[in-house]
């Protein structure tokens, strides 16, 4: 059984359990089938012929693991000064602690709770912060971002992709809250993204900058994030002079000019069907301000939103920033779809409006099916993973 079949199953058992659970406890439901849905990446299973991710965190564990046998925090001097990780402290710590554990299947399936438990939470404190009454949304809009998003550069990749789902979480709770403890955290929160991965960087700093609230400076950065791509020599040229940033983008070189050393190149057809994706937002969010939505959720955020929108547009020449920004979009509109497929009912839409919304459900719901599909025989069906 290879990784696809497994995720696939477990997928509909979400599904099937979430429309039978009762409504009062789909919350709670949604948070722990993270445990449940992480199943099949404690399984995961390399092919010898591919260079992935998973080898060499599995090689780092088994190196960390063997040191450690003869000191505790042996691995994790070694890991803090020859890792590839070395100048990466909570990656290092990270991989060092669930070293303890023998098998290093536990290493991705830890690491796709910890993903798919962020990801539900956004989905709770979605349905929390709109009063959302019928839970179901949640299931539905945790199934879709799960089904459009390729689950294994999550368990391959380990840390961007759990980044971004950090920070979009910590974003949301960020604009929607005045109590100042947990605007703290959420600032904790975002240097805990970036310790996992730099790509956050640029989304913190327009997080910084949206602090201003003004709207001058919200329209440049917005501009900045659309044309930055053709500047982008003379930005990194200018952080590397600054000797308390440089060390912070030591390998941004490599992050926007291409790939890293790894082999992390995208296909054709794997830009091709994430772009879809993209055009998939883009579309959400017109609708979102067609049916004038955009007006119930926090402007901070939709501005954000907007920002990362352009700065994804923009980084058309930058072929991973493009692809990856994509994803924490995806994330990020979690709160548009929880308001989207919540009930319309009530609100005074014309027909037209309704008809509309009504479409984009049943549309998300074919695209996401067909993402699965196209990730399905892209990635799934080469990744071997339960052997019965």
């Amino acid at each position: 059984m290879n990784f696809g079949i497994a995720y696939g199953i477990v997928l509909v058992i979400f599904l099937i359990f979430g429309f039978f659970c009762s409504n009062p406890l789909r919350k709670r439901y949604l948070l722990l089938s993270a445990f449940f849905i992480a199943i099949p990446a404690f399984f995961v299973k390399p092919a010898p012929f591919s260079t992935w991710d998973t080898i060499r965190f599995s090689n780092l564990l088994d190196i960390i693991r063997s040191l450690n046998s003869s000191g505790v925090f042996n691995g994790l001097q070694w890991g803090m000064s020859e890792s590839v990780y070395a100048n990466q402290p909570i990656v290092v710590i990270y991989i060092w602690l669930l070293s303890f554990f023998s098998n290093n299947g536990i290493f991705f399936y830890v690491t796709i709770v910890l993903f798919v438990f962020l990801l539900a939470l956004l989905v709770v404190k979605s349905l929390e912060k709109y009063k959302v009454t019928n839970n179901m949304v949640g299931v539905i809009t945790q199934l879709i971002v799960l089904m459009i998003f390729n689950l294994f550069f999550e368990v391959e990749g380990v840390r961007n992709f759990l980044a971004f789902d950090i920070f979009a979480l910590a974003f949301f709770v960020d604009v929607n809250t005045l109590n100042k403890k947990y605007k703290f955290l959420c600032w904790m929160a975002y240097l805990i993204a970036y310790a996992f991965h730099p790509a956050v960087i640029p989304f913190i700093i327009f997080r910084i900058i949206l602090l201003s609230k003004n709207r001058w400076i919200i329209f440049f950065t917005k501009l900045g994030a659309l044309i930055y791509t053709f500047f982008t020599p003379v930005i990194l040229s200018f952080f590397n002079s600054i000797s308390f940033i440089s060390p912070l983008i030591e390998r941004a070189d490599n992050y926007f000019y291409g790939q890293s050393n790894y082999d992390a190149h995208a296909t054709n057809r794997e830009i091709l069907f994430t772009t879809l994706i993209l055009v998939y937002l883009i579309i959400e969010l017109l609708l979102f301000y067609l049916i004038r939505m955009s007006k119930q959720i926090n402007q901070i955020y939709l501005q954000m939103y907007i920002i990362v929108l352009l700065f994804t547009i923009g980084s058309f020449l930058n072929m991973q920033v493009y692809l990856r920004s994509i994803i924490l979009l995806l994330f990020m509109s979690v709160p548009i779809k929880v308001k989207l497929f919540s009930n319309i009912s009530e609100l005074n839409y014309n027909v037209v409006y309704k008809s509309s919304v009504y479409f984009y459900r049943y549309a998300s719901i074919i695209f996401s099916i067909m993402m699965f599909g196209y990730w399905y025989i892209q990635t799934y069906s080469r990744v071997p993973s339960l052997s019965f």
